[in-house]
């Protein structure tokens, strides 16, 4: 399953129409399509829709249900969010790294009205809370603002996961790889000049701790080397040119 069609946006009696208008345009910002509303204001559209600006289609395939045990039959996890204390809340960042972990999930994301939130009632039928880390002075935010925030930090999860999963394809270089690029960079710096044989220490561990940082895979390595080679070769061709003139 998709990571971004395992997330469902369920706004639970919503009080201002022009809010699910923002919060559709803040869900196709960051990817996310699946809108779920209980017991929508009555009223005309209109106004949602000039504030979705182009995720009209958001709007336009929204879900609406009566109460929200009929809203979530179909999910797996409920994930309410507050800004009251409650026990061991989630971060944001925190919900993300859950939702990687658990991909085949389908998960529901609560928020209540504007004015006051989920009730304690609605909570309880929540399996985890997450929390978005605010102002103790001024707590409670804007619930399409609160909608962005989640969806920033989900699609940046996603992003980092992604981004780890490739890296994680290729093995990671050998510290025998790894030695061998140092000594083969330490040769060919010497040889064009750049390292002084007389003082080449202060580089090696340099290098060394370049190559833990950045997680270097064997690929990298043959790469780096294959660059290197071809240094060494400009370097012997230029040698020749020198010694036959």
């Amino acid at each position: 399953m998709d990571l971004f069609d395992s997330i469902y946006i369920i706004l639970v009696k919503p009080e201002k129409i022009r809010n699910i208008g923002q919060i559709a345009r803040a869900m196709k910002n960051f990817g996310f399509s699946k809108l779920r509303i209980i017991c929508p204001p009555m009223g005309n559209m209109r106004e949602a829709y000039e504030n979705a600006v182009n995720a009209k289609d958001i709007i336009d395939n929204r879900e609406v249900f009566g109460d929200i045990k009929a809203a979530t039959l179909d999910l797996n996890l409920l994930i309410g969010t507050s800004s009251r204390d409650r026990l061991q809340p989630l971060s944001p960042w925190e919900l993300a790294d859950m939702v990687i972990s658990n991909p085949h999930l389908k998960y529901g994301i609560l928020f209540g009205t504007e004015f006051r939130g989920l009730s304690n009632k609605e909570l309880d039928l929540c399996h985890k809370v997450v929390s978005i880390p605010t102002s103790e002075a001024y707590p409670s935010m804007n619930i399409s603002h609160a909608v962005c925030i989640i969806c920033y930090e989900l699609k940046k999860g996603f992003i980092a996961d992604a981004s780890h999963r490739l890296i994680s394809s290729e093995p990671l270089a050998s510290i025998s790889e790894i030695e061998n690029l140092i000594e083969h960079s330490r040769r060919t710096l010497s040889n064009i000049g750049f390292l002084k044989e007389s003082a080449p220490g202060h580089l090696v561990p340099i290098l060394r701790r370049l190559s833990t940082n950045i997680n270097i895979t064997s690929k990298d390595i043959r790469i780096l080397r294959g660059i290197l080679r071809q240094i060494d070769w400009i370097y012997s061709k230029s040698i020749n040119i020198e010694e036959n003139r």
